[in-house]
């Protein structure tokens, strides 16, 4: 894919919002999240609860609609609220109608290196710097990661820790459901876990692909087994200090203590 193709693809993105704010229903909820949080998992247990299976990476924004993306008139049959991910800040003019949202969020240490995986594993504007520089971009790092959850965190109905997900999924889902009065059987909960587990989305990467493959370098894994990163994906102790620095300055204190790396 050629370079000249970028602004095209982003026009294209900007036509398709403008088109999916008007196929928005009342009883809708935003899924608001910063890039590389966990939504392609949540979403793809979302959908085995929603349509009885469980989406893989390459369907998933078929499956469980993302804003921009060009589904959100496709019918929606479920008796599940339709949650609609972005990952864009709050915007009034974008963002005011539905006004339930589930933001989803993970300590910005974890994010940003598994964003920079992606990122410098691009074909198309690629981030060629380290990981020490994308954490002080204005657009890409802390002080991004720091704005996102700022603009949406005063109108979330409920916030869903990536960390808790991870720890007990069935309770963190049915806790999200809960505060959507969505309800549902906790051992039906329990199979779309199981069904959506890591290990089966990283088959189904393997065999199925993912989303926009040729954004891609051959090779690229969007779901990674285990905390497999070198050193250079992990924050140094000035990327440490910086991080402190910007959170305390932004009054963000969900992720004070020193980082411990998850997968």
């Amino acid at each position: 894919m050629s370079i000249l193709q970028v602004p095209i693809i982003r026009l294209t993105r900007a036509a398709r919002a403008a088109r999916d704010v008007f196929s928005l229903r009342r009883d809708d909820v935003w899924l608001a999240t910063f890039p590389k949080t966990g939504s392609s998992w949540l979403r793809s247990i979302v959908s085995f609860l929603a349509h009885g299976e469980a989406a893989g990476l390459a369907e998933v924004d078929r499956a469980m609609p993302a804003m921009g993306a060009g589904t959100l008139s496709e019918p929606w049959t479920s008796d599940l609220p339709r949650l609609i991910k972005t990952h864009h800040p709050y915007r009034p003019g974008l963002f005011a109608r539905p006004d339930r949202t589930v933001l989803l969020i993970r300590d910005p240490r974890d994010t940003l290196a598994s964003y920079h995986h992606m990122l410098s594993n691009r074909s198309v504007a690629r981030f060629e710097g380290t990981l020490s520089d994308l954490v002080r971009h204005p657009s890409f790092g802390v002080d991004a990661y720091l704005r996102h959850y700022a603009s949406w965190v005063p109108r979330a109905t409920t916030v869903l820790r990536y960390e808790d997900l991870k720890a007990d999924p069935p309770a963190a889902i049915a806790g999200m459901l809960h505060a959507l009065d969505a309800d549902v059987d906790r051992q039906r909960i329990e199979e779309a876990v199981e069904r959506s587990s890591l290990d089966r989305m990283r088959a189904r990467e393997a065999k199925g692909g993912i989303a926009n493959q040729q954004w891609f370098d051959e090779g690229f894994e969007f779901v990674r087994a285990g905390d497999r990163r070198a050193d250079a994906q992990r924050f140094s102790d000035a990327d440490e200090a910086f991080y402190q620095q910007r959170r305390a300055a932004a009054d963000f204190d969900l992720y004070p203590s020193p980082h411990v790396p998850t997968s």
